[in-house]
């Protein structure tokens, strides 16, 4: 992946040779043992969190950190599905609107707060955005500043 360019579209994955011009927001990545991380802000608090594009949500703090919330919550988990089939209990509420800044973007959305992760913070920028771009080539996440 570090060879090419990979624009997320929608419905689409593409791999390019360079940036295209759409992306005008890039926010660096940080590499740690071959895992990347992006820093942004979840109601207010920022933090680095590790960036997943499997992860079933846009954005899992710990379970403890429901305190910061700042809109009701509406959903409760408590069976995770594995890859493979099974199954495994944990605690998990879903924030209703939470507020997601990063790279200057702001966007109101679903934060999960759980229990299970053996990593604090996880973001999926394939849920919380459908553009963008990943260089790993380069550290940086792209996205587009509308």
């Amino acid at each position: 992946m570090k060879k090419y360019v990979v624009v997320y579209h929608r419905d689409k994955i593409i791999l390019q040779d360079n940036h295209p011009e759409e992306f005008n927001v890039l926010v660096p990545l940080e590499e740690k043992e071959g895992k990347y991380y992006v820093k942004l802000s979840i109601n207010g608090r920022e933090n680095n969190y590790y960036l997943d594009t499997g992860h079933p949500d846009a954005v899992s703090l710990p379970l403890e950190d429901k305190q910061y919330a700042i809109s009701p919550f509406y959903e409760e988990k408590s069976v995770m599905y594995l890859a493979n089939g099974d199954k495994k209990p944990y605690k998990g509420i879903i924030e209703e609107r939470g507020l997601l800044e990063i790279g200057g973007i702001s966007k109101h959305g679903p934060i999960e707060y759980a229990d299970y992760w053996n990593k604090p913070n996880w973001f999926n920028p394939v849920i919380a955005f459908a553009d963008f771009m990943l260089d790993l080539k380069n550290n940086v996440l792209g996205l587009i500043r509308k």
